[in-house]
């Protein structure tokens, strides 16, 4: 039987964030060194990502009620870790306007009645993000994990294997 998404898109991002954190220094320029840091950012993501992995089947059966503590803690490392891997991989924008997006999705509240949203507390938050298919495992990370890695697979055995170059040939008849 397949994977369930959950564990699937768990592992396609541990993956993801070690490597990010391996190969992607904190400031300046790309180079191959592996530093330090990354090596512990890529530790926490694992830790992080793992316990979602291995706590899934039991969170999903709790759902809504009261969040544990290590989980808390847990929550809110992987959504700072997220962040930083965001701002590693794509620049600063990024993750700018996911932490606007987390202060309205926290305060929301307190706006003016057009922009105003009902109380999405901190714990709800954290929930949504970490241990679920709504956050960092849902709709993108399926999207990456069913068609962006098979197709970036499939290019890198079309160019290991030779088969690029001779495409290109064909088409160039």
């Amino acid at each position: 039987s397949p994977m369930p998404a959950f564990y699937q898109r768990t592992l396609h991002m541990l993956f993801a964030y070690v490597l990010i954190f391996l190969t992607y220094p904190a400031w300046g320029r790309r180079d191959m060194r592996i530093r330090p840091a990354g090596i512990a950012l890529a530790v926490l993501s694992a830790v992080t990502i793992l316990y979602a992995y291995f706590g899934w089947e039991t969170k999903a059966y709790t759902r809504g009620m009261e969040l544990p503590t290590e989980e808390l803690v847990l929550g809110i490392l992987f959504m700072a870790l997220t962040i930083e891997v965001c701002r590693r991989a794509v620049g600063l924008t990024m993750p700018i306007v996911v932490l606007v997006l987390v202060v309205y999705a926290r305060f929301g509240n307190l706006l003016p009645s057009i922009l105003a949203h009902r109380d999405y507390g901190f714990e709800r938050m954290v929930t949504s993000f970490y241990i679920s298919l709504d956050g960092v495992f849902g709709f993108l990370a399926y999207v990456s994990t069913t068609f962006i890695f098979v197709f970036v697979l499939f290019g890198s055995f079309l160019r290991i294997s030779g088969a690029g170059d001779f495409f290109t040939r064909l088409a160039l008849c």
